[in-house]
Formats: C-alpha cells, sequence, structure tokens
C-alpha cells in the first residue's frame, strides 16, 4: 500500500528579463521609437495530485506467484484516473502481465510478457514485450531490454 501528493506547494509565478518587451504604440508610424515595456504575469497554483496504489502477491507452490496492482489517481485540474494490473511469475524467470487503464483518453488494455535470464552471479538480463491498445492511435509496441545489478 502506498500513497503520493505531488506538486504541493505555493504558488507559481514567472519572472526574469524575458519579460521585458519592447513595444510600439503605432507600428504603422515609422518615426516612432519602441519604448520599454514589461508583460504582467499572475501566479497560478500547480496541478496537485494525490496517488494511492496497492498489489499483493498470491503464490501458488515455490515456483509462482501472480501479483495483482490496483492505483486510483486524483488530480485536482482533471479527471479521476485509475488501473489495475496482474503479472503471472514462473520461477523468476517466465512472465506474463496485464493491465488496464481506466478513464484515460487513450490507453486502455495492455498485454505483455517478459524473460529474465542470469548474466552472472550478481547480474540478470531481462528482455520485456508489451502491446498496448491506443484507442484512436491505434496499437503501440513496446520493447525494453534491462542490465540489473
Amino acid at each position: 500500500l502506498g500513497m503520493n501528493i505531488s506538486n504541493m506547494g505555493p504558488e507559481m509565478k514567472f519572472d526574469g528579463p524575458d519579460l521585458n518587451v519592447p513595444y510600439t504604440p503605432d507600428p504603422s508610424n515609422p518615426n516612432q521609437d519602441p519604448q520599454s515595456s514589461r508583460l504582467m504575469v499572475e501566479a497560478y497554483d500547480l496541478p496537485l495530485t494525490f496517488r494511492i496504489g496497492m498489489a499483493y502477491d498470491i503464490e501458488f507452490g515455490d515456483n509462482s506467484t501472480l501479483m495483482l496492482s490496483a492505483e486510483a489517481k486524483h488530480p485536482n485540474d482533471n479527471l479521476q484516473k485509475g488501473s489495475l494490473g496482474a503479472e503471472f511469475n514462473w520461477m523468476d524467470r517466465y512472465f506474463l502481465r496485464g493491465g488496464y487503464k481506466f478513464n484515460y483518453e487513450e490507453e486502455g488494455l495492455t498485454l505483455g510478457g517478459g524473460l529474465m535470464t542470469r548474466l552472472t552471479e550478481n547480474s540478470n538480463l531481462s528482455l520485456d514485450y508489451a502491446w498496448v491498445d491506443f484507442g484512436r492511435l491505434s496499437s503501440v509496441h513496446r520493447f525494453s531490454a534491462s542490465i540489473h545489478f
């Protein structure tokens, strides 16, 4: 179980020399010199986001585990979102994964798998693949290779 609040803090406001700009009141008058002016900016709140998530492992004998996970996200300036996922681990070597994201504009179902093999006594190589349904953007294929020390 985990919780997170991000972007909690004071208001933001732009400042600096780039806010100083030359201004010509009548651009059609060539005899007019530009006047120095400054852009006015207002302070604004950061997009505060609260997240809560949890995961639970179910063991099936000595060689396999099923991990179930869920996450909910509540931003103060957008729709609430959620996700569910599962990973089946067999012998800490072969992995099958699936998940679904709720209330996202494009992402939805994700399916994939992975393979982990030992390189040395202290390092592993993992190869992973995932297919993601991105709605109007069609399918996305994700590949990754990682070395774990």
